[in-house]
């Protein structure tokens, strides 16, 4: 393989810093860049890893930006002739190198993983590739791991391309730290969700994946691995407002599992214990879409202070605007603190990342013009410190007291609706989104027959002039 070549360069429009620990700034150049991941490399030291695009792809390839803050921040640009790299993230090994994990496509369409070191100064120390079976050809790396055997997991959808249309399966592998290959499975049926999180059994005996997931149509919410990466077992929560597209999860200290996930527009955040129970969630309603960050949207710091971050959609088509939501809870899903951000230009945001201050830096792209016509094409970078939300805390969130109640659940033939209000709209739909029925709703009690209905998982809404007020996952056995 031709080596790497390191491209340092300095394109920064920076912006008034907010207080002493605060700041933000834009990465403004004439590319087109996104945003990967974010690492704490030392005390107030951080790289953020994004990716540069061409419009006819030469050159293209990873961004990796080292800052302490808004005025000290420098560019380099990773560059492999005949070659397409892509990283996602980065690990600090104990030597103080620089353990790069991503994937490498070559012009002939073939592709795989490929990770590499490097010193705090860039300089390459070794590279490694392993290219994908047949008849897979591309793979992109969507989450990792360090193990408690000082080992990199890493899972990723390996593709292959069908009629002309590109299809995914679940690809999961694990290497040392040398970057030798210890097991690899690519478990055919197995389709899987962009957004999703992997990580160790609290026992180390496995690994598990969250997120939506699916074998042979057959849904799975989470997915178990034994340490040679087998697949062990799987399921779906009996949780009625999750899971959704985007997905984070973190095993906390006492052994429980805090998720947020995306249920229809809303924001839902649910703790589960290690049998994956629920003990409670909580749901954000409004009039526009909460989705979590795309990458990683929750920073535990500690029990007392966990970062949960949320895009935020108003009307955009008329306003060309959007936000962000930062939240602050504590291990046994208190709310704390919450503040919003944006409302000035277009913020498609992808990373949280929690620093050892306590604060978090989000990560994500803004428009370099008009946020109407021009997407996405800047890195914008915010570090936040833990006063600047506290400063802005609002009344203790309450969860929200349902419209409706809808059972049972599991159901059989029929499925019971009790509301107080009348002019709801109840909509049934397929795990595919296809509606399969409405059902006008008055105060009181109305059934709905569901014995022409498979067996399956479904979801549900209720419309309240036309705004969803509820929705959640059904399940017929």
């Amino acid at each position: 393989m031709k080596g790497l070549i390191l491209i340092l360069v300095a394109l920064i429009l920076s912006v008034p810093v907010f207080s002493q620990s605060s700041f933000e700034f834009t990465v403004s150049n004439p590319f087109f860049e996104t945003v990967n991941s974010t690492n704490e490399i030392n005390f107030g030291e951080y790289i953020t890893l994004g990716q540069r695009w061409y419009s006819n792809g030469d050159d293209s390839g990873p961004v990796i930006i080292s800052y302490t803050n808004n005025q000290d921040t420098s560019i380099h640009f990773i560059h492999k002739e005949d070659s397409l790299i892509s990283v996602k993230f980065l690990y600090l090994k104990d030597n103080g190198n620089y353990f790069f994990i991503g994937s490498l496509r070559f012009a002939d369409s073939t592709g795989g993983l490929y990770i590499w070191e490097m010193t705090p100064e860039y300089e390459p120390v070794w590279e490694t590739y392993y290219q994908l079976p047949p008849p897979y050809e591309f793979l992109e790396v969507l989450d990792y791991l360090v193990d408690s055997d000082g080992n990199i997991v890493v899972s990723a959808d390996a593709y292959y391309p069908t009629d002309k249309t590109f299809n995914a399966h679940l690809y999961m592998a694990k290497v040392d730290m040398q970057g030798q290959l210890l097991s690899i499975n690519i478990p055919a049926p197995y389709r899987r969700d962009i957004c999703s999180a992997l990580l160790e059994k609290p026992n180390t005996s496995g690994y598990y994946l969250f997120g939506s997931s699916s074998i042979n149509l057959n849904v799975k919410e989470w997915i178990e691995f034994d340490t040679e990466l087998n697949i062990t077992g799987g399921g779906i929560f009996d949780w009625e407002n999750g899971l959704g597209a985007a997905t984070s999860a973190v095993f906390l200290n006492n052994g429980n599992l805090l998720i947020a996930t995306t249920h229809f527009d809303q924001l839902s955040i649910g703790l589960l214990d290690e049998d994956f129970n629920l003990i409670r969630d909580t749901i954000f309603l409004g009039g526009g879409d909460y989705v979590p960050f795309c990458r990683n949207t929750i920073g535990y710091v500690s029990d007392d202070v966990i970062w949960i971050g949320a895009d935020y959609d108003d009307i955009y088509w008329m306003s060309g605007t959007s936000g962000y939501y930062l939240y602050v809870f504590d291990s046994e899903l208190n709310f704390k603190a919450e503040k919003f951000y944006g409302g000035n230009t277009r913020y498609k945001m992808m990373d949280l990342f929690p620093t050892q201050d306590n604060g978090c830096i989000v990560a994500g792209m803004v428009p370099d013009k008009d946020p109407v016509i021009y997407y996405y094409t800047d890195i914008f970078i915010k570090k936040v410190a833990l006063e600047d939300v506290y400063t802005n805390v609002k009344e203790p969130y309450v969860k929200r007291q349902k419209p409706a109640s809808v059972y049972p659940n599991p159901f059989k033939t029929n499925l019971n609706i009790e509301t107080l209000k009348n002019n709801l709209k109840f909509e049934l739909y397929s795990l595919t989104g296809n509606k399969l029925f409405t059902k006008e709703l008055q105060s009181g009690k109305s059934t709905v027959i569901t014995k022409n209905l498979d067996n399956g998982f479904y979801f549900y809404t209720i419309s309240d002039e036309n705004r969803i007020v509820q929705s959640g996952k059904l399940i017929k056995r």
